[in-house]
Protein backbone atom coordinates (compact mmCIF):
# COMPACT_ATOMS: atom_id res chain seq x y z
CA UNK A 1 0.00 0.00 0.00
CA UNK A 2 2.59 2.32 0.79
CA UNK A 3 6.03 0.24 -0.19
CA UNK A 4 6.48 -0.70 -3.26
CA UNK A 5 5.05 -3.66 -4.47
CA UNK A 6 6.24 -6.91 -5.96
CA UNK A 7 5.31 -5.50 -9.39
CA UNK A 8 7.08 -2.65 -9.28
CA UNK A 9 10.31 -4.35 -8.13
CA UNK A 10 9.94 -6.31 -11.24
CA UNK A 11 10.07 -2.54 -12.94
CA UNK A 12 12.86 -1.98 -10.96
CA UNK A 13 15.03 -5.15 -11.91
CA UNK A 14 14.43 -4.12 -15.85
CA UNK A 15 15.65 -0.50 -15.36
CA UNK A 16 18.18 -1.90 -14.07
CA UNK A 17 19.54 -3.92 -16.44
CA UNK A 18 18.70 -1.80 -19.16
CA UNK A 19 20.28 1.49 -17.51
CA UNK A 20 22.41 0.27 -14.98
CA UNK A 21 22.37 0.90 -10.80
CA UNK A 22 26.09 2.37 -11.28
CA UNK A 23 27.57 4.47 -13.49
CA UNK A 24 25.47 3.30 -16.68
CA UNK A 25 22.86 5.35 -16.42
CA UNK A 26 25.37 7.94 -15.79
CA UNK A 27 26.95 7.57 -18.74
CA UNK A 28 23.60 8.70 -20.62
CA UNK A 29 25.78 11.73 -20.94
CA UNK A 30 27.26 14.41 -19.14
CA UNK A 31 29.59 15.18 -22.08
CA UNK A 32 26.71 14.74 -24.65
CA UNK A 33 22.94 15.32 -25.03
CA UNK A 34 22.59 12.74 -27.80
CA UNK A 35 21.83 9.56 -25.59
CA UNK A 36 19.63 11.52 -23.40
CA UNK A 37 17.78 13.03 -26.49
CA UNK A 38 17.44 9.75 -27.80
CA UNK A 39 16.15 7.96 -24.51
CA UNK A 40 13.61 10.52 -23.62
CA UNK A 41 10.88 10.13 -26.09
CA UNK A 42 7.90 8.49 -24.51
CA UNK A 43 5.82 8.35 -21.15
CA UNK A 44 7.75 5.00 -20.67
CA UNK A 45 10.81 6.40 -21.07
CA UNK A 46 10.25 8.98 -18.46
CA UNK A 47 8.81 6.14 -16.08
CA UNK A 48 11.88 4.17 -16.53
CA UNK A 49 13.67 7.24 -15.35
CA UNK A 50 11.98 7.70 -12.37
CA UNK A 51 12.42 4.28 -11.46
CA UNK A 52 15.92 4.20 -11.96
CA UNK A 53 16.17 7.19 -9.63
CA UNK A 54 14.55 4.90 -6.98
CA UNK A 55 16.21 2.58 -7.83
CA UNK A 56 19.69 4.33 -7.15
CA UNK A 57 18.76 4.41 -3.28
CA UNK A 58 18.94 0.88 -2.87
CA UNK A 59 22.36 0.89 -3.41
CA UNK A 60 24.65 -0.67 -0.52
CA UNK A 61 26.58 2.70 -0.56
CA UNK A 62 23.37 4.79 0.51
CA UNK A 63 19.97 2.85 2.29
CA UNK A 64 21.24 -0.77 1.76
CA UNK A 65 24.69 -0.52 3.78
CA UNK A 66 26.29 2.69 4.09
CA UNK A 67 23.52 5.07 5.63
CA UNK A 68 23.79 2.63 8.81
CA UNK A 69 27.36 2.99 8.66
CA UNK A 70 26.90 6.97 8.22
CA UNK A 71 24.19 7.54 10.69
CA UNK A 72 24.29 4.68 13.41
CA UNK A 73 27.77 3.36 13.29
CA UNK A 74 28.61 6.30 14.10
CA UNK A 75 26.45 6.76 17.48
CA UNK A 76 26.06 5.04 20.80
CA UNK A 77 23.94 2.90 18.94
CA UNK A 78 26.12 0.33 16.78
CA UNK A 79 29.51 -1.00 17.20
CA UNK A 80 31.96 -2.67 14.73
CA UNK A 81 31.43 -6.83 14.59
CA UNK A 82 33.55 -6.60 11.21
CA UNK A 83 37.47 -5.81 10.37
CA UNK A 84 36.50 -3.11 7.56
CA UNK A 85 39.02 -0.72 8.31
CA UNK A 86 36.96 2.05 6.99
CA UNK A 87 33.74 1.03 9.55
CA UNK A 88 36.01 1.47 12.51
CA UNK A 89 37.34 4.56 11.24
CA UNK A 90 33.78 6.03 10.86
CA UNK A 91 32.66 4.69 14.25
CA UNK A 92 35.64 5.49 16.32
CA UNK A 93 36.08 9.19 14.51
CA UNK A 94 39.26 8.46 12.77
CA UNK A 95 37.48 8.20 9.21
CA UNK A 96 39.77 10.76 6.92
CA UNK A 97 39.03 12.10 3.24
CA UNK A 98 40.35 8.82 1.61
CA UNK A 99 37.65 6.73 3.60
CA UNK A 100 36.35 4.13 0.90
CA UNK A 101 32.72 4.53 2.50
CA UNK A 102 32.78 8.65 2.37
CA UNK A 103 34.03 8.23 -0.98
CA UNK A 104 31.46 6.01 -2.32
CA UNK A 105 28.59 7.46 -0.58
CA UNK A 106 29.37 10.87 -1.92
CA UNK A 107 28.79 9.32 -5.81
CA UNK A 108 25.95 7.23 -5.60
CA UNK A 109 24.03 10.79 -3.67
CA UNK A 110 25.31 12.97 -6.47
CA UNK A 111 24.57 9.57 -9.02
CA UNK A 112 20.89 9.82 -8.01
CA UNK A 113 20.62 13.51 -8.27
CA UNK A 114 21.91 13.04 -11.56
CA UNK A 115 18.57 10.82 -12.88
CA UNK A 116 16.53 13.32 -11.09
CA UNK A 117 17.99 16.10 -12.50
CA UNK A 118 18.08 14.34 -16.44
CA UNK A 119 14.55 13.30 -15.93
CA UNK A 120 13.37 16.62 -14.73
CA UNK A 121 15.37 18.58 -17.93
CA UNK A 122 13.82 16.47 -20.52
CA UNK A 123 10.48 15.68 -19.36
CA UNK A 124 8.63 18.76 -20.69
CA UNK A 125 9.89 17.91 -24.15
CA UNK A 126 7.95 14.36 -24.02
CA UNK A 127 4.13 14.65 -25.45
CA UNK A 128 2.03 12.74 -22.60
CA UNK A 129 -1.18 13.15 -20.28
CA UNK A 130 -0.05 16.28 -18.21
CA UNK A 131 -0.95 15.01 -14.29
CA UNK A 132 0.96 12.11 -15.25
CA UNK A 133 4.07 14.29 -15.93
CA UNK A 134 3.57 16.43 -13.19
CA UNK A 135 3.64 13.05 -11.18
CA UNK A 136 6.70 12.07 -12.07
CA UNK A 137 8.20 15.29 -12.09
CA UNK A 138 7.19 15.21 -8.55
CA UNK A 139 8.60 11.83 -7.11
CA UNK A 140 12.32 12.58 -9.05
CA UNK A 141 11.63 16.17 -6.88
CA UNK A 142 11.27 14.29 -4.18
CA UNK A 143 14.04 11.69 -4.80
CA UNK A 144 16.40 14.64 -5.51
CA UNK A 145 15.43 16.35 -2.13
CA UNK A 146 16.08 12.90 -0.08
CA UNK A 147 19.29 12.61 -1.42
CA UNK A 148 20.35 16.28 -0.63
CA UNK A 149 18.55 16.02 2.81
CA UNK A 150 21.27 13.26 3.12
CA UNK A 151 23.98 14.80 1.75
CA UNK A 152 23.79 18.16 3.70
CA UNK A 153 23.38 16.11 6.79
CA UNK A 154 26.74 14.08 6.27
CA UNK A 155 28.92 17.17 4.68
CA UNK A 156 27.46 20.63 5.19
CA UNK A 157 28.02 22.55 2.59
CA UNK A 158 27.84 20.58 -0.90
CA UNK A 159 27.51 21.12 -4.24
CA UNK A 160 24.35 22.20 -5.02
CA UNK A 161 23.30 21.05 -9.04
CA UNK A 162 19.67 21.28 -10.02
CA UNK A 163 19.93 20.62 -13.60
CA UNK A 164 22.09 18.18 -15.66
CA UNK A 165 25.88 19.29 -16.49
CA UNK A 166 28.48 18.07 -18.05
CA UNK A 167 31.44 17.28 -16.90
CA UNK A 168 33.53 20.07 -17.73
CA UNK A 169 30.64 22.02 -16.28
CA UNK A 170 30.64 20.27 -13.02
CA UNK A 171 34.47 21.31 -12.80
CA UNK A 172 32.67 25.25 -11.75
CA UNK A 173 30.52 23.95 -9.10
CA UNK A 174 31.65 24.69 -5.77
CA UNK A 175 30.18 24.23 -2.45
CA UNK A 176 26.84 26.05 -1.60
CA UNK A 177 25.54 27.01 1.61
CA UNK A 178 23.43 24.95 3.88
CA UNK A 179 21.17 27.41 3.65
CA UNK A 180 21.38 27.37 0.28
CA UNK A 181 20.75 23.85 -0.02
CA UNK A 182 18.00 23.47 2.60
CA UNK A 183 16.43 26.14 0.55
CA UNK A 184 16.17 23.87 -2.35
CA UNK A 185 15.05 20.97 -0.75
CA UNK A 186 12.42 22.69 0.58
CA UNK A 187 11.41 24.09 -3.06
CA UNK A 188 11.44 20.57 -4.55
CA UNK A 189 9.09 19.05 -1.47
CA UNK A 190 6.41 21.87 -1.82
CA UNK A 191 6.39 21.42 -5.64
CA UNK A 192 6.07 17.25 -4.29
CA UNK A 193 3.06 17.82 -2.50
CA UNK A 194 1.47 19.78 -4.91
CA UNK A 195 2.12 17.27 -7.81
CA UNK A 196 2.15 13.59 -6.09
CA UNK A 197 -1.51 11.80 -5.26
CA UNK A 198 -2.18 10.92 -2.05
CA UNK A 199 -2.58 7.04 -2.86
CA UNK A 200 -1.68 4.75 -5.83
CA UNK A 201 -3.12 1.57 -6.89
CA UNK A 202 -2.14 -1.73 -8.66
CA UNK A 203 1.55 -2.10 -9.56
CA UNK A 204 2.11 1.58 -8.62
CA UNK A 205 1.76 1.33 -5.49
CA UNK A 206 4.10 2.64 -2.72
CA UNK A 207 6.03 5.36 -5.15
CA UNK A 208 6.69 8.35 -3.08
CA UNK A 209 3.33 9.95 -2.54
CA UNK A 210 2.00 13.18 -0.92
CA UNK A 211 2.09 12.34 2.53
CA UNK A 212 6.02 11.20 2.20
CA UNK A 213 6.62 14.25 0.58
CA UNK A 214 5.31 16.41 3.21
CA UNK A 215 6.33 14.37 6.16
CA UNK A 216 10.00 14.87 4.80
CA UNK A 217 9.64 18.89 4.68
CA UNK A 218 8.25 18.92 7.81
CA UNK A 219 11.25 16.83 9.09
CA UNK A 220 13.02 19.67 6.80
CA UNK A 221 11.65 21.97 8.74
CA UNK A 222 12.25 20.74 12.36
CA UNK A 223 16.26 21.06 11.77
CA UNK A 224 15.47 24.09 10.52
CA UNK A 225 14.01 24.72 13.76
CA UNK A 226 10.97 26.13 11.71
CA UNK A 227 8.38 25.56 14.38
CA UNK A 228 5.27 26.97 13.25
CA UNK A 229 5.78 25.70 9.60
CA UNK A 230 6.84 22.15 10.69
CA UNK A 231 3.77 21.95 13.36
CA UNK A 232 1.34 23.00 10.55
CA UNK A 233 2.75 20.50 7.65
CA UNK A 234 2.57 17.87 10.52
CA UNK A 235 -0.93 18.35 11.26
CA UNK A 236 -1.93 17.69 8.00
CA UNK A 237 -0.32 14.70 7.62
CA UNK A 238 -1.88 13.66 10.65
CA UNK A 239 -5.53 15.53 9.87
CA UNK A 240 -6.53 12.77 6.68
CA UNK A 241 -5.92 9.70 8.87
CA UNK A 242 -4.15 8.13 5.64
CA UNK A 243 -1.73 7.07 8.25
CA UNK A 244 -1.28 5.22 11.53
CA UNK A 245 0.24 3.46 14.43
CA UNK A 246 0.12 -0.19 14.93
CA UNK A 247 -1.19 -1.78 17.72
CA UNK A 248 2.14 -3.54 17.93
CA UNK A 249 4.99 -1.97 17.27
CA UNK A 250 7.03 -5.24 15.90
CA UNK A 251 4.54 -5.70 12.91
CA UNK A 252 5.59 -2.29 11.41
CA UNK A 253 8.86 -4.26 10.56
CA UNK A 254 7.13 -7.95 10.08
CA UNK A 255 8.84 -8.63 6.32
CA UNK A 256 5.12 -10.31 5.74
CA UNK A 257 3.40 -6.86 6.57
CA UNK A 258 5.45 -4.71 4.53
CA UNK A 259 2.32 -2.51 3.25
CA UNK A 260 1.14 -1.26 6.62
CA UNK A 261 -0.60 1.67 7.32
CA UNK A 262 2.48 3.37 9.52
CA UNK A 263 5.13 3.04 6.77
CA UNK A 264 5.18 6.55 4.92
CA UNK A 265 7.97 5.78 2.63
CA UNK A 266 10.45 2.84 2.78
CA UNK A 267 12.96 1.69 -0.15
CA UNK A 268 11.75 -1.66 -1.37
CA UNK A 269 13.46 -5.27 -1.12
CA UNK A 270 12.43 -8.20 -2.56
CA UNK A 271 14.36 -11.70 -1.68
CA UNK A 272 11.85 -13.39 -4.34
CA UNK A 273 13.95 -11.82 -6.90
CA UNK A 274 17.52 -12.87 -7.60
CA UNK A 275 19.56 -9.27 -7.20
CA UNK A 276 16.51 -7.44 -5.22
CA UNK A 277 17.27 -8.37 -1.66
CA UNK A 278 20.04 -7.61 0.43
CA UNK A 279 22.08 -9.41 3.06
CA UNK A 280 21.28 -9.72 6.75
CA UNK A 281 21.07 -6.18 8.13
CA UNK A 282 22.40 -6.77 11.42
CA UNK A 283 23.63 -10.32 12.70
CA UNK A 284 25.01 -11.51 15.63
CA UNK A 285 26.64 -14.64 18.06
CA UNK A 286 24.95 -17.41 19.66
CA UNK A 287 26.41 -15.91 22.44
CA UNK A 288 24.70 -12.49 22.43
CA UNK A 289 27.45 -10.58 20.84
CA UNK A 290 26.24 -8.08 18.45
CA UNK A 291 26.75 -4.82 17.01
CA UNK A 292 23.75 -3.28 18.68
CA UNK A 293 25.83 -2.01 21.80
CA UNK A 294 24.69 -2.61 25.65
CA UNK A 295 24.47 1.33 25.64
CA UNK A 296 21.19 0.79 23.48
CA UNK A 297 19.96 -1.91 24.59
CA UNK A 298 20.67 -1.04 28.69
CA UNK A 299 18.49 2.31 27.93
CA UNK A 300 15.25 0.44 27.69
CA UNK A 301 13.04 0.02 29.86
CA UNK A 302 11.92 -3.66 30.93
CA UNK A 303 8.18 -2.98 29.83
CA UNK A 304 9.16 -1.70 26.71
CA UNK A 305 8.43 -3.39 23.48
CA UNK A 306 10.94 -2.00 21.26
CA UNK A 307 13.45 -3.47 23.72
CA UNK A 308 12.77 -6.97 21.93
CA UNK A 309 13.32 -5.81 18.70
CA UNK A 310 17.02 -5.42 19.73
CA UNK A 311 16.96 -8.87 20.91
CA UNK A 312 18.79 -11.61 18.75
CA UNK A 313 16.35 -14.43 16.88
CA UNK A 314 17.92 -16.81 15.30
CA UNK A 315 17.32 -17.82 11.46
CA UNK A 316 19.49 -20.62 10.03
CA UNK A 317 23.23 -20.77 11.26
CA UNK A 318 22.98 -16.72 11.60
CA UNK A 319 21.32 -14.69 14.78
CA UNK A 320 19.23 -11.74 13.53
CA UNK A 321 18.11 -8.59 15.75
CA UNK A 322 14.74 -8.89 15.57
CA UNK A 323 13.88 -5.64 14.30
CA UNK A 324 15.16 -7.07 10.59
CA UNK A 325 14.26 -10.33 10.95
CA UNK A 326 13.77 -12.31 7.93
CA UNK A 327 14.76 -16.21 6.94
CA UNK A 328 17.46 -15.97 3.84
CA UNK A 329 16.04 -16.88 0.18
CA UNK A 330 17.77 -19.70 -1.59
CA UNK A 331 20.25 -17.04 -2.95
CA UNK A 332 21.07 -15.87 0.10
CA UNK A 333 18.72 -13.02 0.29
CA UNK A 334 16.93 -11.00 2.57
CA UNK A 335 13.83 -8.87 1.72
CA UNK A 336 13.26 -6.07 4.64
CA UNK A 337 12.07 -3.08 3.14
CA UNK A 338 14.32 0.11 4.70
CA UNK A 339 12.06 2.37 6.37
CA UNK A 340 12.57 6.25 5.97
CA UNK A 341 9.46 7.64 7.15
CA UNK A 342 7.22 6.33 9.39
CA UNK A 343 3.84 8.43 11.07
CA UNK A 344 5.65 7.22 14.69
CA UNK A 345 8.13 10.20 13.90
CA UNK A 346 5.14 12.20 12.23
CA UNK A 347 4.01 11.99 16.13
CA UNK A 348 7.30 12.66 17.54
CA UNK A 349 8.44 15.34 15.43
CA UNK A 350 4.82 17.41 16.21
CA UNK A 351 5.35 16.88 19.96
CA UNK A 352 9.03 18.40 19.67
CA UNK A 353 8.03 21.47 17.46
CA UNK A 354 4.96 21.67 19.63
CA UNK A 355 7.08 21.65 22.73
CA UNK A 356 9.29 24.32 21.40
CA UNK A 357 6.50 27.10 19.86
CA UNK A 358 5.64 26.97 23.57
CA UNK A 359 5.44 23.95 26.42
CA UNK A 360 1.77 23.70 27.58
CA UNK A 361 1.27 21.29 30.55
CA UNK A 362 -0.47 18.02 29.97
CA UNK A 363 -1.23 19.61 25.79
CA UNK A 364 -1.71 17.96 22.79
CA UNK A 365 2.01 17.40 22.72
CA UNK A 366 2.11 15.23 25.54
CA UNK A 367 -0.69 13.35 23.55
CA UNK A 368 1.65 12.42 20.78
CA UNK A 369 4.25 11.89 22.84
CA UNK A 370 1.76 9.26 25.13
CA UNK A 371 0.68 7.73 22.53
CA UNK A 372 4.16 6.09 21.00
CA UNK A 373 4.70 5.23 24.57
CA UNK A 374 0.93 3.68 24.77
CA UNK A 375 1.91 1.43 22.20
CA UNK A 376 5.27 0.57 23.89
CA UNK A 377 3.63 -0.65 26.56
CA UNK A 378 5.16 1.80 28.74
CA UNK A 379 3.20 4.27 31.23
CA UNK A 380 2.08 7.42 30.05
CA UNK A 381 3.54 10.77 31.24
CA UNK A 382 2.21 13.86 32.41
CA UNK A 383 3.42 17.49 33.55
CA UNK A 384 4.29 16.23 36.79
CA UNK A 385 6.70 13.83 35.13
CA UNK A 386 7.74 16.16 32.49
CA UNK A 387 7.49 20.16 34.46
CA UNK A 388 8.99 21.94 31.91
CA UNK A 389 10.15 22.42 28.25
CA UNK A 390 13.12 21.48 28.87
CA UNK A 391 12.01 18.03 30.38
CA UNK A 392 9.99 17.86 27.93
CA UNK A 393 12.77 18.29 25.06
CA UNK A 394 14.70 15.81 26.91
CA UNK A 395 11.71 13.45 26.65
CA UNK A 396 11.47 13.49 23.20
CA UNK A 397 14.90 13.80 22.54
CA UNK A 398 14.95 10.05 24.57
CA UNK A 399 11.69 8.36 22.96
CA UNK A 400 13.27 9.00 19.33
CA UNK A 401 16.35 6.72 20.13
CA UNK A 402 14.18 4.20 21.46
CA UNK A 403 11.61 4.08 18.57
CA UNK A 404 14.04 4.72 15.62
CA UNK A 405 17.31 2.88 16.93
CA UNK A 406 18.35 1.36 13.84
CA UNK A 407 16.76 3.62 11.31
CA UNK A 408 19.53 5.43 10.36
CA UNK A 409 18.58 8.57 12.35
CA UNK A 410 20.80 8.45 15.61
CA UNK A 411 23.39 10.41 14.74
CA UNK A 412 21.87 12.91 12.57
CA UNK A 413 19.40 13.25 15.26
CA UNK A 414 22.49 14.38 18.02
CA UNK A 415 23.72 16.87 15.77
CA UNK A 416 21.14 19.12 15.22
CA UNK A 417 19.84 18.68 19.27
CA UNK A 418 23.24 19.83 19.77
CA UNK A 419 23.98 17.02 22.17
CA UNK A 420 26.59 15.25 20.27
CA UNK A 421 29.11 16.07 22.48
CA UNK A 422 27.53 15.48 25.65
CA UNK A 423 25.83 12.77 24.89
CA UNK A 424 28.97 11.28 23.21
CA UNK A 425 31.71 11.78 25.35
CA UNK A 426 33.25 10.20 27.96
CA UNK A 427 31.06 6.53 27.39
CA UNK A 428 32.95 4.05 26.50
CA UNK A 429 31.79 1.16 24.11
CA UNK A 430 33.59 -2.04 22.64
CA UNK A 431 36.87 -0.70 24.18
CA UNK A 432 36.46 3.04 22.22
CA UNK A 433 35.95 6.07 24.87
CA UNK A 434 34.45 8.97 23.14
CA UNK A 435 36.16 12.12 23.39
CA UNK A 436 35.04 14.39 20.08
CA UNK A 437 34.84 17.95 19.54
CA UNK A 438 32.75 20.25 16.97
CA UNK A 439 34.93 19.49 14.09
CA UNK A 440 33.54 16.03 14.13
CA UNK A 441 29.78 16.34 13.43
CA UNK A 442 30.82 16.72 9.63
CA UNK A 443 32.28 14.09 7.66
CA UNK A 444 35.49 14.94 5.27
CA UNK A 445 34.60 16.39 1.78
CA UNK A 446 36.55 13.49 -0.48
CA UNK A 447 39.72 13.73 -1.39
CA UNK A 448 38.82 12.30 -4.47
CA UNK A 449 36.57 15.30 -5.20
CA UNK A 450 38.76 17.97 -4.18
CA UNK A 451 41.45 16.46 -6.50
CA UNK A 452 39.27 16.68 -9.44
CA UNK A 453 38.27 19.84 -8.86
CA UNK A 454 41.23 21.20 -7.97
CA UNK A 455 39.98 24.55 -7.13
CA UNK A 456 40.07 25.00 -3.15
CA UNK A 457 37.91 27.98 -3.37
CA UNK A 458 35.05 25.65 -4.87
CA UNK A 459 36.10 22.53 -3.10
CA UNK A 460 37.35 22.71 0.16
CA UNK A 461 38.11 20.46 2.65
CA UNK A 462 35.30 20.65 6.02
CA UNK A 463 37.81 21.73 9.28
CA UNK A 464 39.63 19.41 10.93
CA UNK A 465 40.18 16.92 8.27
CA UNK A 466 43.09 19.28 6.32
Amino acid sequence: MKSFSTKLIVCFSLVVLVSGCGEDFLDLAPESNANVENFYKTASDANSAVLAAYASLQSGDQYRSNFYTLFEYRSDNLQPTSTSNSRIAISEFDAGPANEIVDNTWSSIYNTIFRCNELLDNVDDITFDENLKAQYKGEARFIRALSYFNAVRIWGEVPLVLRSVSTQESLNVGRSSVEEVYDAIEEDLVFATESLPAQYGGSDAGRAVAGAARTLLAKVLVYRQKWPEAAAQLQQVIAPGTFSLLSDVADVFDVSNKDNEEMIFAIKFSKNIVGEGHGFLFTGLEDGTTAVTQDLVASYDTQDARGSLMQLVPSGTDFIIAKYFDELSSANEAGNDIPVLRYAEVLLLRAEALNELGYEADGEAFEQLNAIRQRSDLGLLTSADLPDQDSFRAAIYRERRWELALEADRWPDLVRTGTALSALNGKTINGFTYDIDENDLLYPIPLSEIQRMDNVSLMYQNEGYD
